[in-house]
């Protein structure tokens, strides 16, 4: 865990006025360095690979959403553990994501010790915001976590990620129980029945490496910050396609690695060319 604290030492740049005349042109300007420090993903990926196949505790973001009336089915930095399985199942938001997107950017590689380390302890932030009502029972805490999510909205950048993490709906195997189940003294709700067969382990295993592998997320600036003729910039297939190019040609044998345990297939994308397009954004303040 000590390892993640050397975050606290780094900053990074806030978004500056600029412009892109196609999604290459962005991707060389603000993507490309993003994936500067080769060595470090390449330990880290050592790192994922290895703990996928040894550890029980794995993190899921696509679980539950809920309108204000019913805060009460919000399971974030909840945690349960399946005794059948020896597994145990954690849940978070994208702001989670932060500190190992921080990790990679900040050139601090981490071992399995450290990622087993920061994971049994329970100040960690699975939640940009959370309710009382998850503050109430969960097992995670953001008071005194490492906060990473500030060091980059604050200036004005927000998170994509190259394969979405809504990969695979979890609600239909991992039942929503009352939250009276996370009222103990661990904040761990104990399952003793469910079992899981080996494809839905594989899926869990594979939508956690979604979201901490350094290839799978990189920074754009903040919507409100962009001006160009699209809603989403960070889900823009053309975009998509170039950081994938570029990844896959500088980390040929990590990425295909990545692509296999995290379930990705290849499939046969159109060939974009918007060339006479403009991408503006503005100085964050």
């Amino acid at each position: 865990m000590e390892k993640f604290f050397e975050v606290k030492k780094h900053t990074y740049p806030k978004v500056q006025k600029g412009s892109a005349n196609s999604y290459e042109d962005l991707v060389d300007q603000l993507i490309k360095n993003q994936f500067e420090n080769k060595i470090t993903i390449g330990e880290i990926h050592n790192t994922i690979k290895s703990y996928i196949e040894e550890e029980n505790l794995f993190f899921l973001r696509n679980y539950n959403t809920a309108s204000k009336d019913n805060y009460h089915s919000l399971r974030r930095g909840f945690k349960i553990y399946f005794e059948k399985e020896n597994l145990n199942i954690a849940f978070c938001d994208d702001t989670f994501v932060m500190l190992f997107n921080a990790m990679k950017l900040f050139d601090l590689s981490y071992s399995m010790e450290n990622l087993k380390n920061l994971f049994n302890q329970n100040k960690l932030i699975c939640a940009f915001i959370t309710t009382n009502e998850e503050r109430e029972l969960s097992f995670y805490k953001n008071k005194g976590a490492i906060i990473t999510n500030s060091k980059f909205n604050a200036n004005g950048w927000q998170l994509s990620h190259l394969h979405t993490v809504n990969f695979c709906n979890f609600s239909g195997i991992i039942v929503n129980s009352d939250r009276n189940d996370w009222s103990n003294d661990h904040n761990t709700r104990i399952d003793l029945n469910t079992e899981f067969d080996d494809e839905s382990i594989k899926k869990i295993k594979a939508h956690f490496v979604r979201l901490i592998h350094p290839l799978n997320s990189f920074l754009i600036p903040k919507n409100k910050l962009i001006k160009y003729f699209g809603k989403r910039l960070g889900e823009e297939q053309e975009l998509l396609q170039h950081v994938e190019n570029y990844i896959s040609k500088e980390f040929p044998k990590i990425y295909d690695e990545f692509k296999d345990m995290a379930m990705i297939k290849d499939v046969n994308t159109p060939n974009f060319n918007s060339n006479n397009i403009r991408i503006n954004w503005k100085n964050k303040n």
